[in-house]
């Protein structure tokens, strides 16, 4: 995730693996896409949850991403947001990629700015 300066926010790998209900960790599958769940007590930096969903245009996606208990450092006037999405890291050999960026309308923070939620 960068922000408005190209100044990165983010940088996290989440790890392949299907979901393990011991560790409360992985990968699941259901009819609208993809979960990443981590419900363990050390999620990747903060990341507790990833959402892959195919969308009604083919070749796009939907995503979500999930954090808390950690500093993602952006401010109100750092926006837009931009993202991309390695579906197949580190380098996207196969083209299963997807890179955003949120309009600076589109990024709304909370009251506290605690959070910021794009879309």
């Amino acid at each position: 995730m960068l922000d408005k300066l190209n100044g990165q926010v983010a940088d996290v790998t989440i790890p392949g693996g299907a979901f393990d209900k011991n560790t409360k960790v992985g990968w699941k599958l259901n009819g609208t896409g993809t979960s990443y769940v981590n419900g363990s007590a050390a999620p990747i930096q903060g990341i507790t949850g990833v959402t892959v969903r195919t969308t009604k245009t083919f070749g796009q996606v939907k995503f979500t991403i999930r954090g808390k208990n950690s500093a993602y450092p952006v401010a109100v006037g750092e926006t837009p947001l931009a993202a991309t999405l390695v579906l197949d890291p580190p380098f996207a050999e196969t083209g299963q990629c997807v890179a955003t960026t949120f309009a600076p309308a589109s990024c709304k923070f909370n009251p506290s700015g605690a959070t910021a939620t794009c879309k």
